[in-house]
Formats: C-alpha cells, structure tokens, sequence
C-alpha cells in the first residue's frame, strides 16, 4: 500500500496542454478520467505549432467513444467540442476494463489505454480540532484500507465550492503531520488547513487511484522540477498512455466526508 497525502486546489482551465508537447503535425490530445459515481469526464484538443499564436487546438467535430471490455458502448456527449460526458446515467463496473477513442477528420484516431474502475474506500471518520493560531485547525480522518491490494490514495481537503477536477494541478504535498497504518488496516492522518471565516463546512475527500494515475501524477510532478532545474538538460517526459496522440487517461473512486461548523 501507498499513502499519498495531500492537499491541492484545482481550475478545470489549468488543463494538461500547457505542458510543452513537440509539434509533429496534428494529433489529437485527451486527458481524462473514469469514475465511480462521476461516469467519464475528458478534455479533447489538438496539438498546435508552439510558433504560432493565433492556432487553434479546439478539434471540430470528433466523435469519442466509449468501450467496456472491447466492446462498444456509447459516444461521449459535449456542449462546447471541448469537455465531453458520458451520460448521467452511466456508472462503470469494477473489474470491466475500458477505453476510449477520438477520431476527427485528418487527424489520426486516438486510443487510450484499457482502465479498470477503482472501488470506493469510504471515509470513516473526520474531524476539527484547534491549534494555537486561530485561523489554522487540524483536519483529522481516517478510513480502511482494503487488504490484501496494493493501494493508492489522495487525501484532499477541499473548502466552500471549488471545482472537483482532478487535473490540471501540480502534485504538491502538504504539511502533513503524521500518518498511521494500524494492524487492522485502518489508516489515520492529520492536515494542517487554514479557516476562512466565511466558511461553515470542510470536504475531506478521499480519492483512491490506480497505478497508472499515480505514475502520471508523478511524473508530472518531476516534469515541473526539471522544468525548474537551471542545470537539467532535459524536463523529464510526462506518462502518456494515448496511441497515435497525447494525454492520458486513468482511473480513481472518490468518497466525500462533509464537516460542517
């Protein structure tokens, strides 16, 4: 098992694109997420030349399917060609394996890689306590690990309405006090958060990640260090598990524990 705890905040334009992606002609780019109670969520573009400022990446057109097992479910819906959806009514099933793929008029078809849905582990308990500074706490919660896996998992602490997204943020750790793992497999941590007065309530959510998406937030994460790294010759490449594009698109379970004060 693995525990990665953290807290970050995410806007649903800081997308993955902003990473510098080499122009080799047109490919299309996605990034996306499958979900336990949240379906399928992508962001569908295109490369541009880094010369040319006035290029569009908006993809005209293109159809994204969704396959369960190999075998074709659905196209994914969108409003604007840019974010698409599977239908509400859509919930994948643990063990199926899924992928999706993007065709757009003189690009080539996009593949990704098969993912499996992750089974939500619920937050069992969650918790305020003060500290001397008056408008920091301590945010308290624990949950169960699933014996017997290899497991990962995203502590987030979220407050008033911010966007859910999972992308776009840099893998950036928090002042995490301390964590335990217990011999009946039940997993305690302690965040430091800073109040805001107008606040009346605090999202601990708990993400549980595949591995694919924990190598890829990773590697994120080195990407934007050697990007910083005045004697790096080169930025560390970013996982991408597209074929014939760029992007990745990966798997987590999210289970949301509400405190309100």
């Amino acid at each position: 098992m693995l525990l990665v705890l953290t807290a970050f905040s995410c806007n649903i334009s800081e997308i993955e694109t902003e990473l510098p992606i080499p122009y080799r002609g047109d490919f299309l780019v996605l990034h996306g997420f499958i979900c336990q109670g949240e379906g399928v969520r992508l962001i569908l573009q295109k490369t541009v030349p880094h010369t040319c400022n006035e290029c569009s990446n908006k993809v005209s057109n293109a159809v994204v399917s969704l396959y369960e097992n190999g075998t074709y479910l659905f196209d994914l819906n969108t409003d604007d060609g840019y974010l698409y959806n599977s239908p509400s009514s859509f919930s994948p099933t643990v063990g199926s394996q899924y992928h999706v793929k993007a065709e757009a008029d003189g690009m080539a078809c996009a593949i990704s890689s098969t993912v499996s849905p992750m089974q939500i582990v619920p937050v069992d308990t969650a918790y305020i306590s003060t500290t001397e500074t008056p408008y920091k706490v301590k945010v308290h919660y624990s949950f169960t690990d699933i014996p017997f896996e290899r497991n990962q998992y995203i502590v987030r602490i979220l407050a008033g309405d911010e966007d859910e997204f999972l992308w776009g943020t840099p893998y950036l750790f928090d002042n995490v006090i301390g964590d335990e793992v217990s011999n009946n497999g039940i997993i305690e941590g302690v965040s430091i958060f800073l109040l805001n007065s107008n606040l009346d309530e605090i999202k601990v959510m708990l993400y549980h990640l595949s591995s694919p998406l924990v190598q890829y937030l990773y590697s994120r994460q080195h990407n934007m260090f050697s990007e910083e790294d005045p004697f790096g010759e080169y930025p560390v490449p970013v996982l991408c598990n597209i074929s014939n594009g760029y992007g990745f698109f990966g798997s987590y379970a999210k289970d949301t524990y509400t405190i309100r004060f």
